[in-house]
This record gives structure tokens, C-alpha cells and sequence, in this order.
């Protein structure tokens, strides 16, 4: 159980600042200035590094390595000042992995490849680490040593762990744990496309999760004031990493106390560049059942490899704001403290913090009384995607966010893997979207039809619900009931045109007989005829053969009742297509559709 007043610490307006310090900050480093650094710049909270790979204190543990360079009990001064000047402590902890001389001293803590040899990470620089699997005894018996080492020296909030990602590993606790599960064991190679890879990446997950409410239920029975937090993303670039590393957004969430989750703003990410990252985590944090306070993880840095050049400051700012206006916390991580050759970030982190400060206490965001919830689909993304989930799934989602956004329009996010809880507590919510949300369990299908069926409307994309929550497709049919249509198979065409009659028009705004559509359509069947008849894509597009010579049967938009509610299916990809295009004709169409 939850020390009430320690959790509610970090329920108010908090303002973190992470100097995540390197071996070399240890040479005249002072925790008790840098916690003085860290009020000056308006923060009320400090993430500190505290151990793991490395220990920031004396530790009597012979396995924990002590930097080498440090010559004085740096978490004591943290902690001391910290609880002088009412400033909220995290100890940073990372269990990832080991340096060499520790982890060849103890070859069952490691993770292992195929071949069966240590899993070597950073291994061409000058300083290689040994990979740990959080199956075997390092992370089961002794790291936890450690905790228990800190918790009786030193008084703090909580523990924030770091690099909280499964290794790929072929370990005999692993195997063992496999075969368990799954009734065989991990192959050299897995393909994580075909049905033993999709039923391996949630059986980690599962198990990871399930360590983690462990950890915290240890931690709580140790000293039940001190809270458990985790490293872990809630959306990606690359979303198949997500599942890949073990993390479960909806299961992470629900065994830690804090839920701190990264939203690292490097120049060098995937373009488009996704300007949403930090604000659509804090969307999604609050739309949690349990109301966790949330922590979003800014970094101070231009880029992950080489991390000294400072970010831009107006992105830092903006994405500073993101987080604020949508009720989490914002921690700025920077490399080292705050001796920095490149100085951009602090004056900004100043400035802005200091402004918050000063500000009357926040009430809730317009995003928890959003009456509009987009759903962000990570079964989807792991099963159905794969290692296209960029193209096939994530492309859905963040156009629809674009459109929503740019209209105006007050929404927020909910995570697919709480979509029953959201819908059964938020009386207020009026539209759900589901963009391209393939992969729909059984109950979460009969939880959309039952919310739909008692009034709500909901707006579906292209192939949502066909597949399971396992990933396996339904043959002939959606899991959705109130769909009401039959999928046949879907045809690729790179371009064509809907009709836009005056049925269409209210979907469709402005003056245009005609609406764009490219990529992808699905075929479907069902009892009424839809509106936006779509034109035939055979033809010719040289200048004098560009024009399609018929119509078809098929249609861009199906609006139907189910009970008290509506449906309005799009067996299209407009949300991917105005991701890639931004069409003001897109935009109209999804904000309109959209509307309760």
C-alpha cells in the first residue's frame, strides 16, 4: 500500500532536473552544491545517480564497483541538502549490466547470445559492460542487496531504474522460462512475425511486468515510503522496439508508482519529425485508471551519441510547456552536471521553470475532460506491424493526432492495453477513435460494442479489430460487432478520387466534387451502401488517360447505428495519408469525423 502524503508529493507541481553524471564529474563534484544548483533553477526535485553499474556512495557491497575518482559519500550530501531545501529525491539505479572484471567473476548473473557466450554491450570502445538477465541471480537475489543498502543510510523518495529493456538472451533460466510458457524453447533465431515470436513478446512482457510489481512490493515491504519507478517508452519512432524490450505501456503503468517514461527530442530522429512526443505521453500517462503522477523525461542534449551539444532551446521550451499543459512532470536530463562546454540548456531550464514556479497551481488539463479519446494501439504495433509497425500502424495514429490537433479539438490518449477500464470510468467521453487498430482482443471488442451500443460514437479505420489479441487474423469477419461489415480483401492503387455528392458533403467541407484517396482500401460487404463512392484506380495516368472511366460499388465512409450509438467506418487509411501529406482536404475529413 501506498504511503498516501509521499505519493501526494508528487501530485503538485514538481519540476525535476536529472544530471546524469558521467565517471568523470566525480572530480570535484559536491552533492550538496549541486542540489543547491538544482533550486536555483526553479526545480523542486532532483534525479540523482545513486547505483548500479556504478555506486555514488561507499557501498560495503564487494560486487558493487565504487567510482573509482569519487572520494566522498555523494548520495548522503544529495539527500542531506535535498531534505534541507524540501527538494524531492530519485536515486537513479541501473542493473543493465556490469563492468568485466565484476561480471566475469559471476558468468550466471549474464545475459547470454545464441552461441551461448556474454552478451557484450559498447564493445568497440573503451569501456565494454557485460549485459545481466533479469532472470538469473543478480537481478532475482543480490542487486537487490543494494537497495536494501541505500534504503537503511539514506532518506529519499524513491528509486528511478534505467535501461529497464529485456536483452535478448538464451540463458538456461530464459530457455527455462520459455518452455513454461510456451512449451518450447528460444530459437537461435526468432522470427517475431510468426506465431511462436508473437506469443515469446508477450510472454516477456507479461513476465516483465510482473517482476517489476514484484520489485516495488519488495521495495514497499523494505521501507513503505519509498516509491519504484522505471525506464521505459510509451510511443516510439520505431514502435517495434517497444515490444521487443520487454515494455508493455498499459502493464509497466500498473506496477509502478510513478510512471516516468522517455521523451528524448534528439535532432537525428526519423523524419518526418514528430513534434508531439512529450505532450501525447502526458495525454497518455493521465488517461491511466490509477491517476499515477507521471514523469517525462526531456533530455538537454541535441543527440543520443555524443551527448554534450545542447539541444535548441526554443524545442526544449516548447516541449517543456507540452508536459506542463498536460498535467505530468517535466525533467530536463542533461550529461554531467553543471559544468557544461556547451551551456544553451541551463538558461533556458531557468527561465522556464522559475516562470512555472511562479504560477498559481495548475487545475486539470483540458485533456482529462476531453469528451474525444484517440487510442494508441501498442498491441497493434507489436503484432500486427512488426518491423513495418512505422508504415502499418503508427502512421495511422499520429496523422489522426496531427488532424486533432491542428483543429483545435480537445482530446486525449488512451492506451490500448486500459481501453475497457477508460471506458467504463469516463461517463464524459463521447468519441473514440480507433486508427487502423488491428489487433483488438476479444473483451476490449465487447467492451467498445457495449460503450457504442449505450450511445457512444465511435470513428474505425481500415482494418481495426480483424486481428486478435494475439495478433492471429479473424477469417471473414471484424471483432467489432458494431461494425456491421464483412472484410473480403484489400487492393493497393497509388491514386484515385472519392465522388463527394451532397452525402458527402457534410463529411467532406468545401467546394470540391472530388476527395483524394492513394494506398491501401479493404474491401467489405454489409447491408447498406456507404457514401464517398470511390472511383475506379485502373486507370491509365498518362495526361490524355487520367481520368477513371467508371464508378464502383465501393465506398470511403459507412455511417450506421448500433443501439444508442454510431459508427463510422472508414475501410481507408486517412489518418496515415494525411501523416504523409498533411492534406487540408484529410484534415477537414478527420476533424468532421471526429465530432460527437
Amino acid at each position: 500500500m501506498i504511503v498516501p502524503d509521499r505519493l501526494g508529493r508528487w501530485r503538485g507541481p514538481v519540476r525535476m532536473i536529472q544530471p546524469n553524471l558521467r565517471m568523470t564529474d566525480a572530480r570535484g563534484l559536491d552533492g550538496r552544491a549541486l542540489v543547491r544548483q538544482v533550486r536555483g533553477h526553479g526545480a523542486n526535485a532532483i534525479l540523482a545517480n545513486g547505483g548500479g553499474i556504478v555506486a555514488w556512495y561507499p557501498t560495503d557491497l564487494p560486487w558493487h564497483w565504487r567510482n573509482p575518482l569519487l572520494r566522498r559519500d555523494f548520495v548522503g550530501e544529495v539527500t542531506e541538502e535535498a531534505a534541507r531545501r524540501d527538494v524531492r529525491v530519485l536515486l537513479r539505479m541501473d542493473w543493465s549490466c556490469l563492468i568485466p572484471s565484476i561480471g566475469h567473476s559471476h558468468r550466471d548473473w549474464l545475459a547470454l547470445d545464441a552461441s551461448g557466450k556474454p552478451k557484450v554491450e559498447w564493445a568497440k570502445t573503451n569501456a565494454p559492460l557485460l549485459r545481466t538477465c533479469p532472470n538469473r541471480p543478480y537481478w532475482r537475489t543480490h542487486a537487490f542487496r543494494g537497495l536494501e543498502e541505500v534504503m537503511s543510510r539514506y532518506r529519499f523518495d524513491g528509486f528511478f531504474f534505467n535501461a529497464w529493456d529485456l536483452p535478448d538472451c538464451r540463458c538456461p533460466e530464459c530457455q527455462a522460462a520459455c518452455r513454461k510458457g510456451l512449451g518450447e524453447p528460444i530459437p537461435r533465431t526468432i522470427d517475431w512475425g510468426s506465431a511462436f515470436g508473437r506469443a515469446y513478446l508477450l510472454l516477456r512482457a507479461a513476465r516483465h511486468a510482473e517482476f517489476t510489481g514484484e520489485l516495488a512490493s519488495r521495495i514497499r515491504r523494505f521501507s513503505p515510503t519509498t516509491l519504484l519507478s522505471v525506464d521505459f517508452h510509451l510511443t516510439n519512432d520505431n514502435p517495434h522496439h517497444l515490444g521487443r524490450a520487454g515494455w508493455d505501456g498499459a502493464l509497466l503503468a500498473g506496477a509502478v508508482d510513478l510512471v516516468t517514461v522517455e521523451a528524448f527530442n534528439f535532432l537525428d530522429r526519423p523524419r518526418p519529425h514528430w513534434e508531439h512526443w512529450a505532450d501525447e505521453e502526458a495525454r497518455m500517462i493521465r488517461s491511466f485508471p490509477r491517476a499515477k503522477p507521471g514523469i517525462v523525461l526531456l533530455t538537454g542534449s541535441e543527440r543520443w551519441i555524443g551527448r554534450r551539444p545542447a539541444q535548441p532551446g526554443p524545442q526544449l521550451e516548447a516541449n517543456i510547456r507540452q508536459v506542463v499543459d498536460h498535467g505530468a512532470i517535466p525533467c530536463i536530463a542533461v550529461s554531467g552536471d553543471f559544468r557544461q562546454e556547451d551551456p544553451e540548456v541551463f538558461p533556458v531550464v531557468k527561465r522556464v521553470f522559475l516562470a512555472l514556479a511562479r504560477r498559481r497551481a495548475p487545475t486539470a488539463p483540458p485533456s482529462a475532460r476531453a469528451r474525444i479519446a484517440l487510442v494508441y494501439g501498442q498491441r497493434t504495433m507489436d503484432l500486427y506491424g512488426g518491423e513495418a509497425s512505422r508504415d502499418r500502424a503508427l502512421c495511422h495514429y499520429r496523422g489522426w493526432y496531427e488532424a486533432l490537433d491542428r483543429a483545435g479539438t480537445v482530446f486525449t490518449v488512451v492506451h490500448d492495453g486500459v481501453l475497457p477500464e477508460v471506458l467504463a470510468s469516463r461517463r464524459d467521453l463521447r468519441v473514440l477513435i480507433l486508427p487502423n487498430v488491428a489487433c483488438l482482443s476479444a473483451p476490449d471488442c465487447r467492451a467498445v460494442d457495449e460503450w457504442v451500443r449505450r450511445g457512444g460514437t465511435l470513428v474505425a479505420e481500415f482494418e481495426t479489430s480483424r486481428f486478435d489479441g494475439r495478433g492471429r487474423l479473424r477469417p471473414r469477419r471484424f471483432g467489432l460487432r458494431c461494425i456491421g461489415r464483412r472484410p473480403l480483401r484489400i487492393v493497393r492503387f497509388p491514386g484515385t478520387w472519392f465522388e463527394v455528392d451532397g452525402s458527402s458533403r457534410p463529411w467532406t467541407g468545401g467546394k470540391s466534387s472530388i476527395h483524394p484517396v492513394a494506398g491501401e482500401f479493404l474491401l467489405t460487404r454489409g447491408p447498406r451502401r456507404g457514401v464517398l463512392a470511390l472511383r475506379d484506380w485502373t486507370f491509365n495516368n498518362k495526361p490524355e488517360w487520367s481520368q477513371p472511366e467508371r464508378g464502383t460499388d465501393w465506398h470511403g465512409l459507412h455511417v450506421s447505428r448500433f443501439g444508442r450509438g454510431r459508427v463510422r467506418y472508414l475501410p481507408w487509411t486517412p489518418g496515415k495519408l494525411y501523416h504523409q501529406c498533411a492534406s487540408p482536404a484529410h484534415a477537414r475529413l478527420l476533424a468532421r469525423l471526429a465530432r460527437a
